[in-house]
């Protein structure tokens, strides 16, 4: 079964630790987790200076495709709804500022639409326009990148999503030691890039976050 958001989502950020990294880390922790508690969101930002070409980033999605199916997760592709569509992933997580998610779902009703959130007014426009999910960050301060935004805390981020009906997963500068704080904020799985990269030893990270987000409470 497929969750609806995955208790881990894995953000395989290309631009940052480059397609082979991320091909390779997603083939190692496919096998480790239950189906449907993973779920790998191909994050590779146009704007950004090292995004990938459009013919590499359709290899990377082939790829993780490949190993994400094989084990039943779901792939998310970041932003193009095009590419989620090409390599039959199940969702697309569309920018803070993108595509309407409202006009994504009505046209593509086999995708699950998801939004990166920063904000209430964010989230709560996310949830007006039928968004299945939303990622909320930064938690705290990123790992893996740079931010010009201040951390949220567990208090803030549970004040922000107040009233909120859509699950939201807390991004930014997580690892297995913030579970806790994660599920006592309220939200509904955490998203990560950095933690799982640096380990010398991901899949039992990845196993630890898996088994401990059910202990957390």
């Amino acid at each position: 079964m497929v969750l609806v958001p995955p208790r881990v989502v894995v953000c395989a950020d290309a631009a940052r630790w480059g397609t082979h990294r991320c091909v390779r880390l997603i083939e190692r922790l496919a096998p480790v987790a239950p189906p449907g508690a993973m779920g790998v969101w191909d994050r590779d930002p146009e704007r950004d200076s090292n995004a990938s070409s459009l013919s590499v980033r359709r290899d990377r999605l082939e790829a993780l495709r490949e190993a994400t199916a094989e084990h039943g997760h779901p792939l998310i592709v970041g932003a193009r709804v095009d590419l989620a569509l090409a390599v039959k992933a199940e969702g697309v997580h569309l920018p803070e500022h993108g595509l309407d998610a409202e006009v994504v779902r009505r046209t593509f009703p086999q995708l699950v639409v998801s939004r990166s959130c920063h904000d209430q007014a964010g989230l709560w426009d996310a949830q007006q326009s039928g968004a299945a999910w939303a990622t909320l960050s930064p938690f705290l301060s990123p790992r893996s990148k740079a931010s010009t935004r201040a951390p949220l805390g567990a208090e803030r981020f549970s004040q922000l999503i107040d009233g909120l009906s859509m699950p939201v997963v807390a991004l930014g500068g997580l690892s297995s030691g913030d579970l806790e704080s994660c599920r006592r904020a309220g939200a509904a799985g955490l998203a990560l890039s950095g933690a799982l990269f640096e380990s010398a030893h991901p899949e039992r990270l990845l196993e630890s976050l898996i088994s401990g987000w059910s202990k957390a409470l």
